[in-house]
């Protein structure tokens, strides 16, 4: 098909949710294989290639998994409708990078939204994307926990070895803070909680206990002596 019978072909528009740049379905610019047939049926495939958005939550940070979805709608839904063809295994090479693994959890499908009293269908594809935890995992989990165990071991310190016995609760707490800034400064802002923000919060709160727990023994010993000198 050259470009001229390629243009006298009746297209719909088609216009992609989640798009974040690059073509359209419906520009001129995307390079596009015409295949037509004896019994009319003429296909059509779009090379497309676009930067798409994928809303995400990070709950189970950082062990989330994201589910990417990206749909195709026709400009003219009530009159143009969309079907999904016979099921095709969708073949991708491996794909992955530092932070996120593709996983084998490709799906697509037609389905149906109604908008005032029109119902129109639309293709909605999605994909599934695991988070890598290794640089959590190694870099504030492993360490946080570290740090609350040389903590919980200051409780078997007697009381009155000074400052060893106070360094032992107070640092854990100054470096727990500054890996849960660390770890912060890497996220979105977001106003819900995470199983990273609550793991560093309860793990803070148990290294303060720690250090309460000392001034409360320190000051209970310091009365005892007092009052069996004063006896």
């Amino acid at each position: 098909w050259s470009g001229e019978n390629l243009a006298a072909i009746w297209l719909p528009r088609m216009y992609t949710t989640n798009l974040k740049d690059g073509y359209s379905l419906s520009s001129d610019d995307v390079e596009r294989v015409v295949t037509s047939y004896s019994n009319g049926l003429v296909h059509m495939k779009i090379m497309l290639n676009s930067r798409l958005g994928c809303e995400m939550n990070f709950v189970d940070l950082p062990f989330d998994r994201q589910v990417c979805r990206w749909g195709i709608i026709l400009d003219d839904p009530t009159d143009v409708g969309s079907f999904q063809a016979a099921s095709v295994p969708i073949i991708y090479p491996a794909i992955s990078n530092l932070e996120w693994e593709v996983l084998d959890m490709w799906d697509a499908g037609v389905n149906t939204t109604t908008s005032g009293q029109f119902n129109y269908s639309f293709t909605e594809f999605s994909f599934t994307i695991k988070r890598r935890s290794f640089w959590y995992t190694h870099n504030i989990i492993i360490p946080v926990i570290s740090i609350w165990l040389i903590s919980y071991c200051s409780l078997y310190v007697d009381p009155r070895a000074v400052p060893g016995r106070v360094a032992m609760a107070m640092i854990p707490i100054l470096i727990n803070i500054n890996l849960s800034a660390r770890a912060f400064g890497m996220l979105p802002v977001i106003s819900y909680e995470t199983w990273l923000t609550d793991f560093l919060l309860w793990h803070t709160i148990f290294n303060i206990l720690n250090l309460v727990e000392y001034a409360v023994v320190h000051t209970c010993v310091r009365k005892q002596e007092q009052f069996l000198f004063e006896e």
